[in-house]
């Protein structure tokens, strides 16, 4: 048996499985938002950074006979555990790009009366769930460093849950303003076989 701790052995496993992924390589791409929202399909926005919350089992005792409660079940999965869904941070352009694009989606399911064009009359009416959120995919791509994807996590029923706070800050003068999204979503599903 080959020692685990040589660095030939180290060095051969690596190279079995094509390397390192790069955690600083990859795309972030929507499809299907509401049409309110954005009028195109295929939507690629520039991300900075993307945090894939944790994925848990829930259990319950099975009360059989024994030592403790019994053999612990799994009996459902969160996706959203403890506030987190997909975290995303975006840089913000001098255009306030992105600042509009969520904007525009946190109005779509929850409009004001200042934020919506007719009005009184369309304020605080909330959308179908199937216009504004059943279609709506999200695409985060790991890629290898020629830019082909290795993992496509493709998550369905998308929406914005919150918006962090934004930091204006007089004290700093080489920062560029960062916008934070937390992601909810229904499912999700991992291509390894991209």
């Amino acid at each position: 048996m080959p020692n685990p701790n040589a660095i030939q052995t180290i060095k051969d496993y690596f190279d079995r499985h094509k390397g390192l992924q790069l955690s600083n390589r990859f795309i972030v791409n929507f499809y299907n938002l509401p049409s309110n929202v954005w009028n195109a399909n295929g939507v690629e926005i520039q991300a900075e950074q993307v945090i894939l919350g944790p994925r848990s089992i829930f259990t319950i005792q099975d009360g059989l006979m024994g030592f403790g409660g019994g053999r612990f079940v799994p009996r459902s999965q969160n996706l959203l555990s403890a506030g987190y869904g997909v975290q995303i941070v975006f840089p913000v352009t001098n255009d306030n790009y992105i600042l509009n694009l969520f904007n525009r989606w946190f109005n779509n399911f929850y409009p004001g009366p200042r934020s919506s064009t007719n009005g009184l009359r369309n304020a605080f009416i909330l959308p179908y769930y199937d216009d504004a959120v059943y279609n709506v995919v999200m695409e985060v791509q790991m890629l290898d460093p020629n830019g082909n994807p290795n993992n496509v996590t493709s998550f369905y029923e998308v929406f914005p849950i919150e918006c962090q706070p934004i930091e204006l800050n007089m004290a700093t003068s080489d920062k560029y303003l960062r916008y934070t999204v937390l992601f909810g979503f229904r499912d999700y599903y991992q291509n390894f076989n991209v």
